[in-house]
């Protein structure tokens, strides 16, 4: 063979050594840039995801009326609250919950508080209408634990709410076993639990 035929031929090996070169490294590329494509659809999928469970649970968390959480020897000490103070729900269930409280206890508590204001997020049961009064049953829920967080006991503590007729357009909203926030005055007088002048503390009413 001539020195220009095998120059040829070493020329020609070369040219198809390199295109094959260049299609490996174009396939590489494509390769890498559909990797990181469908990478980035994923995460992407992965967001919406995440975002639609996140706002399905807030949607959720909205509907219902999270228990009050109580723990085992840790509940609000109900002894130090003082005429006049506004009385949170975790203090209302300490009192109503403490098996160790004496007669003279409960009754100085109760003393204390007729007339507190309170703003609870209570869960709605029926309304109606008495007199020139309207009268709703709501139920406030309340889970307590040991002081290893391990469940104890749960219920429900029902109250009754007094409205005035004249609140009868703004209580439309309302809906059974949903969120509503109620403010008023406590009584519990009589063995009851009622709030007096009762009324709705925002206008966003679970529907």
């Amino acid at each position: 063979m001539s020195d220009k035929k095998r120059s040829g031929c070493v020329v020609a090996a070369v040219v198809g050594l390199l295109v094959l070169v260049g299609v490996i490294a174009l396939v590489f590329v494509y390769s890498f840039k559909a990797v990181r494509h469908g990478k980035r659809e994923v995460e992407e999928q992965i967001a919406e995801f995440k975002a639609r469970e996140e706002a399905r649970a807030a949607v959720e968390r909205e509907s219902t009326v999270t228990a009050v959480q109580l723990r085992e020897g840790e509940l609000a000490d109900y002894s130090g609250y003082q005429k006049g103070d506004a009385l949170s729900p975790e203090m209302f269930l300490a009192w109503r919950l403490d098996p160790g409280a004496t007669t003279l206890a409960k009754e100085v508590f109760v003393e204390k508080v007729e007339g507190a204001a309170v703003t609870w997020r209570l869960q709605a049961g029926d309304l109606r209408t008495q007199g020139e009064t309207i009268v709703g049953t709501f139920q406030l829920p309340y889970a307590k634990s040991d002081p290893k967080g391990r469940n104890l006991q749960t219920g429900v503590e029902s109250i009754e709410c007094r409205f005035a007729a004249g609140s009868k357009e703004s209580l439309l909203a309302i809906r059974r076993d949903r969120p509503a926030m109620i403010a008023g005055r406590l009584s519990l007088v009589n063995g009851g639990v009622v709030i007096e002048d009762a009324r709705l503390a925002t206008e966003d009413v679970e529907k």
